[in-house]
């Protein structure tokens, strides 16, 4: 019988980490049988049953799910209160995981790592932590990250890292079962519209987050107007989690009299790929190191031509030059001089974008994500499987076996 992996993610949101799990589980089903849990109800649990995956809710503790980064790093009157619901909350955790009989039960975002982990170990049954955040002290607060560091040796039987970066972080024991799965993209599902559109459409693709740099973004607008005031700048997101305040400072930025009447503000779309499809180049502008840049893999796998900060995961992905241009964190009068060049160079633009899609075929498709995640599950589990040349070894990388960013 098919081996049952039990997901649990803390959001049935979709942010990144929800995404990529949308496009993994359809394929990981022709070899086990998976279940998702969420602790909340929401749109995931909607796409996840339109794909014919098994979904549970929990019903988890507000307090615990909804506290924030830096709330933890914070004692007051609240955390006692946060703790005492944690446990309680792993408990009853406990029992739900246990009743579904896992034989591996697979945390997919920070949260669920840390609740469900100590819950999947009451339950007695092989955790899996899949990180999609870089744990440091520049992301999140620095009690924080000693904590998960030292749950990450101590909890899990095996840890997924979203890149090279994110892997670092977490300064893992060499002995601990430790892999890099790189998020991949249906590439089979990626079309290009060839022809350019006009005006020119920039635009940056994520939720409105401060540390995403959409305020960057209207500053590389502002600038490159000056020289090609008939260019439109789209940017695709909402503020999924609390960020409103930031989504109304973008705004009122877009309304002053240097940018009115240029900036499109689509808001939150579920179907990402046609949004980046009437998009001639895609920027992305975060202010710290991307643990990975999922969007970047979506956008050079359209062969859209993407401009991208120099940190993190991103230098995993572009070849800066190649297959996409590389520029420094913040740097406004840079990414807006790259910007130029593109607008008045569509080859280069036309060679960067098809570079893009290559290096995406290569190293990062959703079926070589698969392959990789198979292979660990049955490492886990000690059975044997058949090989599958999909690709899963430009995918998959063990941490006594590191291998140059951009190979």
């Amino acid at each position: 019988m098919a081996a049952t992996v039990l997901f649990i993610d803390h959001t049935a949101k979709l942010g990144g980490g929800e995404i990529f799990l949308l496009n993994l589980l359809p394929l990981l089903a022709r070899e086990v049988r998976p279940i998702v849990l969420l602790f909340d109800d929401g749109p995931l649990r909607h796409e996840l049953e339109r794909r014919n995956i098994e979904v549970k809710v929990f019903r988890a503790s507000g307090a615990v799910v909804n506290s924030t980064r830096d709330s933890v790093s914070h004692f007051s009157g609240d955390t006692l209160q946060r703790g005492l619901s944690a446990v309680k909350m792993s408990l009853q955790l406990a029992r739900v995981i246990s009743s579904l009989k896992p034989d591996v039960v697979h945390t997919n975002n920070l949260k669920a790592c840390l609740i469900g982990g100590v819950a999947t170990q009451l339950a007695g049954k092989p955790l899996v932590w899949h990180i999609h955040d870089r744990i440091s002290e520049d992301y999140l607060p620095m009690k924080l990250v000693r904590v998960v560091r030292m749950m990450a040796r101590l909890m899990p039987h095996a840890v997924i890292a979203n890149s090279l970066a994110t892997q670092a972080t977490l300064r893992m024991q060499r002995s601990k079962l430790t892999r890099v799965i790189y998020p991949g993209v249906n590439v089979q599902g990626a079309v290009r519209k060839p022809a350019r559109s006009q005006p020119i459409k920039i635009g940056i693709v994520g939720r409105l987050s401060e540390w995403k740099g959409q305020h960057i973004f209207l500053e590389i607008a502002a600038d490159v107007l000056k020289e090609y005031p008939r260019t439109e700048w789209v940017i695709v997101g909402a503020a999924l989690f609390g960020e409103d305040d930031y989504s109304d400072q973008l705004k009122a930025r877009a309304a002053q009299s240097d940018l009115r009447g240029h900036v499109v503000f689509r808001g939150f779309q579920s179907d990402v790929v046609a949004e980046m499809q009437n998009l001639d180049i895609i920027m992305h502008c975060s202010t710290s190191p991307e643990p990975f840049g999922q969007v970047i893999t979506e956008a050079m796998a359209l062969q859209k031509p993407v401009i991208a900060t120099r940190a993190g995961g991103v230098l995993e992905i572009i070849e800066d030059g190649k297959s996409g241009l590389l520029v420094e964190m913040g740097n406004v009068n840079a990414a807006s001089e790259l910007v130029k060049m593109l607008i008045e160079k569509p080859l280069v633009a036309k060679v960067l974008g098809e570079n893009g899609r290559k290096r995406v075929i290569e190293h990062f498709t959703i079926e070589a994500s698969a392959e990789a995640t198979l292979a660990l599950y049955s490492d886990i589990l000690g059975y044997d499987r058949p090989h599958n040349d999909g690709g899963a070894d430009s995918n998959r990388v063990e941490e006594n076996k590191p291998r140059s960013a951009t190979s």
